[in-house]
């Protein structure tokens, strides 16, 4: 099987959303706009390392319940005391929608910290996937997924799930390379790297296809993806990098709630768009690492009792 670089694709991801939802843009070049417009793709990237780790790990050993516990406790308790920190601090109103993750199929990416419970959702499906003996699932889920998604668009005004629906690709692209003993060949990543950049240039930024299915350009990350993934493989991270890769749930989090406050904040105080950039994404990670950190012995002081 391919490997995959997991923390080195983490910490692309994170700085990639990053990016795309608090840079401020230096210069007019059209090749900065592209990136931080199509900076999206950080989140395929994290559904594709999320599957790509069940598909490795799942065997006939594999404790779905145990799973569960562990997903449970690593990513929805954390998404419960930001939901409360949101409330005080942006005093939302707290809806049941909103605990339970709902909300993603109201407001599509415009739910709270929407991700969060998008990808809890993958945990609790995915490992039922795996666990499906037939050779062809890949295909009829890729057939299934294309068939349900033209009728949502083509025949209701309906279009929140598409942010999630559009990510089963990735999914599945993770986990074929988990199952297939390819050798890993750089120069093909990296012609494959530069098609998908490409393709979403044409297809993300240029002009974002939309049809025949809603969102179709998510698709145009796959052989971005495909391609970081061949050329990651035997990049080392940096210890100093290391925490920034492990507290890549809390950098999302606390940019999507503080985020915009922050950076608006420092461009008011130091008016250099490169350094108020420079300056507010640095904070942001110092604080997402803090909070892990208090995360972490909170749970292990849990643990003990």
């Amino acid at each position: 099987m391919m490997k995959v670089n997991k923390k080195v694709l983490q910490l692309i991801a994170a700085i990639l959303i990053l990016v795309f939802h608090l840079w401020i843009n230096v210069t007019n070049l059209e090749i900065e706009n592209y990136i931080r417009l199509i900076s999206y793709v950080g989140v395929d990237i994290f559904f594709f390392v999320s599957a790509y780790a069940i598909s490795q790990r799942y065997d006939d050993s594999f404790d779905y319940s145990s799973f569960i516990k562990n997903r449970f406790k690593n990513i929805y308790l954390k998404y419960l005391m930001f939901l409360l920190i949101a409330l005080i601090y942006k005093r939302y109103h707290f809806f049941i929608y909103k605990l339970l993750g709902i909300e993603i199929f109201i407001k599509g990416g415009g739910a709270f910290l929407w991700f969060l419970p998008a990808i809890m959702m993958v945990y609790i499906i995915f490992p039922l996937f795996l666990k499906w003996q037939n050779r062809y699932k890949t295909l009829i889920v890729l057939i299934v997924y294309f068939l349900v998604a033209f009728l949502i668009t083509n025949y209701t005004n309906y279009d929140a799930i598409f942010i999630l629906l559009n990510r089963i690709p990735a999914i599945l692209l993770a986990y074929e390379l988990s199952q297939k003993d390819i050798k890993n060949n750089k120069l093909l990543g990296f012609i494959v790297l530069i098609t998908g950049l490409l393709l979403l240039y044409f297809f993300g930024y240029k002009k974002r296809l939309d049809y025949p299915i809603h969102e179709l350009y998510y698709l145009c990350a796959l052989p971005l993806i495909y391609g970081l993934t061949s050329l990651t493989e035997d990049i080392k991270l940096s210890r100093y990098l290391l925490p920034v890769a492990n507290a890549t749930l809390e950098i999302y989090a606390v940019q999507m709630i503080f985020g915009f406050d922050i950076s608006k904040k420092i461009y008011q105080l130091l008016q250099i768009p490169l350094l108020s950039n420079i300056v507010t994404l640095s904070l942001i990670i110092i604080i997402s690492i803090i909070i892990k950190s208090a995360f972490d012995k909170m749970f292990s002081l849990k643990k003990n009792f």
